[in-house]
């Protein structure tokens, strides 16, 4: 899979197969605490109509700051993945992750329990 987000004037296309058919599903977002890069932070998921919020600790958090990270699924081929956005020095990269679950296997995260609501 090639990891580099590459765009055409339809949208996003998948790193796996080129298609354009992606669906994006849960959403999660982790900002640190008073925004210093060696700080706890907080991450906030929706997915279905839910919303959940819990602590990370600061080195659980991906990147300096804030980091966000929408889960996809291409229709045309069998490849699911997360499209992470994070920022670094000023910068902001985008970056493809393979896998249903590959940020909480990767960072060995808790799945959050409380603070859940349904809109």
């Amino acid at each position: 899979m090639n990891r580099t987000v590459k765009m055409d004037m339809t949208g996003l296309n998948c790193p796996n197969c080129g298609g354009s058919n992606l669906h994006h599903g849960e959403v999660r977002v982790l900002t640190r605490q008073g925004g210093s890069e060696d700080r706890d932070g907080i991450e906030v998921r929706t997915d279905n109509g839910r919303v959940s919020m819990a602590p990370v600790a600061a080195e659980q958090m991906l990147g300096r700051r804030h980091s966000l990270e929408i889960a996809f699924w291409c229709e045309l081929c069998p490849a699911h993945l997360w499209l992470q956005i994070m920022q670094h020095k000023g910068s902001t990269y985008l970056e493809w992750i393979a896998g249903e679950n590959s940020r909480d296997e990767k960072a060995n995260l808790v799945k959050p329990k409380s603070h859940e609501s349904t809109f």
